[in-house]
């Protein structure tokens, strides 16, 4: 009974697909403290989580992959929190930008999910076993992972409607890939850039017959952006770089117990890449980082097999394009095994 009903669900298009939540991150942390030295822990926010394939990540380093990043977050206190922990000694992959490096008083779910490790998961059997059974059955189960209510099911079942797959699908080791075929193009892309560059208000008395005039329309905007000042951009490089005591700090305590950390600003590209270049200008913000910092950083910009990509939706990789960027960033922080 229960096998004809999933098959009904996957014939409707309704697909098996992990739920993430502090439960399933909790457990992927848990697994980075337990693997010690490794362990190559990949910490940021959604680029870390669908721009990197796992399996490649395995096969080329000879390291065992734990997905921490968590989407739309910031990173350091995820980073603060590995710090803390002297039992992790791996190797740790930061996805970031620079503007990410510096404290924020604000609140966000990298807060929320590392205080859930600690205070709710850490150490408690009983937790660790429900999580791993909850992400098998996910992953497995397109009738479990969906949670439909029981009233509503055979109305599903008995219905003809299709029902469109999501583009995104998460797996019980929190990989994520991004199916981009699945979405409606331009408007996607075009919706990730108005958010991007400052919501809705852009559209305001503005139509656009077309993508090439949307297009054009924000590359003038853009380029009318008030033009920077040098003088004031050398004052904001020198409050940036007093800023990133603490980023330092924390990279001293995992070096002190001989792990390794690589800051990586991951691809982006068309307007979303001319927004960031203007907000951050690399030369004000990331390479002030990196001249500081004892960890290594790399910038997708100063490797050709980073950069080529066409990312869809100008943030993020395309499922199809994970598995040679992964081999690619393993040769760009010169990662590989011995002998690979």
């Amino acid at each position: 009974m229960l096998l004809a009903v999933e098959i009904r669900l996957r014939g409707l298009g309704i697909e098996p697909n992990v739920r993430d939540s502090p439960e399933l991150w909790a457990a992927q942390r848990e697994l980075a403290a337990q693997l010690g030295n490794q362990a190559i822990i990949v910490v940021g926010d959604s680029r870390g989580q669908l721009d990197i394939d796992l399996p490649t990540l395995k096969e080329a380093t000879g390291l065992t992959p734990v997905q921490l990043a968590i989407d739309g977050s910031w990173s350091l206190p995820v980073l603060a929190d590995l710090a803390a922990d002297p039992r992790i000694t791996g190797t740790i992959i930061v996805d970031t930008s620079a503007g990410k490096l510096i404290p924020q008083s604000s609140r966000d779910r990298s807060h929320e999910w590392t205080e859930f490790y600690q205070k709710k998961y850490r150490g408690l059997l009983s937790p660790a076993i429900e999580t791993r059974l909850k992400g098998f059955l996910q992953e497995k189960s397109a009738l479990y992972s969906s949670m439909i209510p029981l009233d509503r099911l055979p109305g599903i079942l008995f219905s003809n409607n299709k029902y469109s797959s999501t583009y995104l699908k998460t797996r019980s080791d929190r990989q994520r890939d991004g199916d981009y075929r699945l979405v409606k193009m331009p408007d996607f892309y075009v919706a990730r850039v108005i958010r991007h560059f400052g919501g809705q208000q852009l559209l305001k008395n503005k139509y656009f017959r077309s993508f090439a005039e949307f297009d054009s329309s924000m590359r003038e905007q853009i380029a009318g952006q008030p033009a920077r000042d040098p003088g004031a951009d050398q004052k904001l490089k020198s409050e940036y770089e007093g800023k990133l005591s603490y980023v330092h700090s924390l990279v001293k305590q995992i070096q002190a117990r001989n792990g390794r950390i690589f800051f990586v600003r991951f691809p982006s590209d068309k307007l979303v890449w001319l927004i960031d270049d203007y907000r951050q200008p690399r030369w004000v913000f990331w390479d002030t980082f990196a001249q500081t910092t004892s960890a290594t950083a790399v910038h997708f910009q100063d490797f050709p097999d980073l950069r080529k990509y066409s990312l869809p939706d100008g943030s993020h990789l395309d499922q199809r394009d994970k598995k040679s960027f992964t081999t690619a960033l393993v040769a760009a922080l010169s990662l590989k095994k011995a002998g690979s």
